[in-house]
């Protein structure tokens, strides 16, 4: 990607965190943005119509705007539109990047990525979240994934740190433990 679209997309994300405000309100707009993108990704048809040349700029933004109507902020809906416009809406995952990295730059918070088998319950999400912020001595934001294929259990990854309490991962490392010590 040419070095003006990613000054593009840091001014887009910089901008668009300066309207957001406070942290509870930039986590609510990266979760809409995530699971947007998660459609984009999944959705063929949601992701051809937005694609789509043969479309005028005007007729997707009219799309975008009633697929999306009251589902997201409507800060979130217009940075969509500036992607749209500028023709980077292809571009949303590296978006959503740029802005946890400047969001992670401006406010020092630490960004971790939670998969456990089943969803969260507040009460986990908020120890875990606690838990981290002490560890690492900063403001956390967590995302999550839900993988059934795990049993049970989760997963923490961040930039440089990855944490594996799952069933799965357990059973690996006895794995690796019985072989290692069945060759000695």
């Amino acid at each position: 990607m040419p070095a003006k679209d990613i000054v593009f997309l840091n001014q887009l994300a910089t901008a668009y965190l300066e309207e957001l405000g406070d942290r509870e309100e930039q986590d609510r707009a990266l979760g809409e943005l995530t699971a947007i993108a998660e459609a984009f990704r999944g959705d063929e048809s949601f992701r051809d119509t937005l694609l789509n040349p043969a479309l005028s700029v005007t007729e997707r933004k009219k799309f975008l705007r009633t697929a999306l109507d009251n589902r997201v902020q409507t800060k979130t809906l217009n940075t969509l539109l500036t992607l749209l416009h500028e023709h980077r809406l292809a571009d949303l995952a590296l978006f959503i990047d740029r802005v946890r990295a400047v969001r992670m730059h401006k406010h020092a918070v630490r960004d971790a990525l939670v998969t456990s088998a089943v969803p969260l319950l507040d009460k986990e999400r908020e120890r875990i979240k606690t838990a981290l912020e002490q560890k690492w001595g900063t403001a956390v934001a967590l995302r999550e994934h839900v993988d059934p294929s795990l049993i049970a259990g989760l997963t923490i990854e961040a930039a440089d740190w990855h944490y594996d309490a799952t069933v799965a991962g357990r059973l690996k490392r006895l794995g690796q433990h019985l072989v290692t010590t069945s060759t000695t």
